[in-house]
């Protein structure tokens, strides 16, 4: 160019070209590239510290490397001990500062990754692990999508997953098989899945503070209807909203006896089994006090092999 509007400048017939110089409103160093027939650019100040990237015809600040050696994007300062902070976004400077982490394909299928926030050390050794990937094939208005968890054991070079939640907002912890929306499991055999909850008094809570299961210095569990309890799939005792124990069946029989009902097909019982010398005892009371506590009851004395029937505080036979 024979019409330099720089110290120095490297031009294509003064359109677009490269230019240095000095600023002394800002009192700094430039260096950018500018198309001087549409005033398009791209600038970078050099003011010993900040470093500073410009855009625009205005020349608006868009980052900066402080004098901390933290990059600043979309503000100019800041007291947080942080390496990057990212303030707004490019639809709306006073909103949520936004990061894309995007896998460079648009073709999508279960188990790809789409992006890896790594904790570590200087030597690039992995302590934990956050990762994002398809939860299944993608199509149009149809992205879904998991979260990993991951953490290097004691001992261990490389992290293992140890929690997911997948697309349905289902939870696994030490699983990636989710039949539920919150699955345990500890993973190896003879271990113990468990959720510690370490409160004097800790409450799971349904949908209001009529179910619930509290544990404390007692363990409490609360319903509006009844309380089921399956085994292999299918129900095997209930206690129904009148507080019935139902064991092998939902009938309750006798209005007169249907605290305790036990129900079932071809040989039903009930044991009570002393494993020693003692006794087994069924007692009947009608009163919290004595006689009142043994109205009548049976006693069997399994060192002896006798069976005792007695009512108020007089054997009978």
């Amino acid at each position: 160019t024979t019409n330099p509007q720089a110290p120095f400048v490297v031009s294509n017939s003064g359109a677009d070209g490269i230019e240095m110089g000095y600023s002394s409103g800002s009192s700094s160093n430039y260096f950018q590239s500018y198309n001087r027939s549409s005033s398009a650019f791209a600038q970078l100040d050099v003011v010993g510290n900040p470093l500073t990237f410009k855009t625009g015809s205005a020349a608006t600040e868009r980052m900066r490397i402080d004098s901390l050696g933290r990059v600043l994007h979309g503000t100019t300062s800041s007291s947080a001990a942080a390496s990057a902070i990212f303030e707004g976004n490019s639809s709306n400077v006073a909103g949520a500062g936004v990061i894309y982490l995007n896998r460079g394909t648009g073709s999508m299928s279960a188990g790809l990754e789409m992006g890896f926030i790594r904790f570590g050390d200087q030597d690039e050794n992995t302590g934990a692990l956050i990762e994002a990937e398809a939860d299944g094939t993608w199509a149009s208005n149809d992205y879904p999508g998991r979260i990993l968890f991951s953490t290097t054991a004691d001992g261990g070079s490389s992290p293992t997953e140890r929690m997911r939640i997948d697309s349905s907002g289902r939870v696994g912890i030490g699983t990636s098989s989710l039949g539920h929306k919150l699955v345990v499991d500890q993973n190896n055999s003879g271990g113990i899945a468990a959720i510690h909850l370490p409160q004097d008094e800790s409450t799971i809570q349904g949908s209001n503070a009529n179910t619930q299961i509290r544990m404390g210095g007692n363990m409490t569990v609360s319903g509006g209807g009844a309380m089921l309890f399956n085994t292999a799939g299918s129900e095997s005792a209930r206690i129904d909203s009148s507080g019935r124990l139902l064991v092998g069946g939902t009938n309750t029989y006798h209005a007169s006896a249907d605290n305790l009902v036990v129900q079932g097909t071809g040989n039903v019982g009930v044991t009570i089994a002393s494993t020693d010398t003692g006794k087994s005892n069924l007692y009947f009371a009608d009163s919290t006090s004595n006689p009142g506590t043994y109205a009548f009851y049976l006693e069997y004395f399994h060192d002896t092999d006798i069976l005792k029937i007695g009512q108020g505080n007089t054997e009978r036979i």
